[in-house]
């Protein structure tokens, strides 16, 4: 890391889900995500945690290209 951090460790980033249309659009806030995408090493894996889904039970993908549907 070129910051003076610990080699080796992934920043931790929240991303809140914010306007539905960032997702589609070009602006300051898709402009930031991009630019903090490209400064960080590629990841060899992403934890997502949601308060807004409860089940009765634990789940976890293995995928090497994972799906948004569930």
């Amino acid at each position: 890391m070129t910051d003076g951090g610990t080699p080796g460790l992934m920043p931790a980033a929240f991303i809140g889900h914010g306007n539905p249309m960032n997702a589609l659009e070009v602006n300051r806030y898709t402009q930031a995500w991009r630019a903090f995408g490209e400064s960080v090493p590629r990841p060899r894996a992403i934890l997502v945690v949601s308060a807004h889904l409860y089940i009765n039970a634990r789940d976890h993908s293995e995928s090497e290209s994972p799906t948004s549907d569930g």
